[in-house]
């Protein structure tokens, strides 16, 4: 994951507070379901790719595995 994909995750994950926001309280549930899961989901992503990343394939890569980095 290189600078790129921050930035856009960055950028992804303020329009979904802004929009929150502007919208406030009383949005139906079928605008709030995917604000809430952008806004929940993304750090989770993120995290779980840092955790792929930096420790599963330098570790497969060391031990003849064919998971290779991009």
């Amino acid at each position: 994951m290189d600078r790129t994909d921050w930035f856009l995750a960055v950028i992804a994950y303020l329009l979904t507070i802004m929009t929150t926001d502007l919208i406030g309280g009383n949005q139906p549930m079928i605008v709030s379901a995917p604000l809430l899961i952008l806004l929940y989901g993304l750090p989770v992503y993120l995290i779980a790719v840092l955790f792929v990343e930096h420790l599963f394939i330098p570790w497969a890569g060391a031990r003849g595995g064919k998971i290779e980095a991009q």
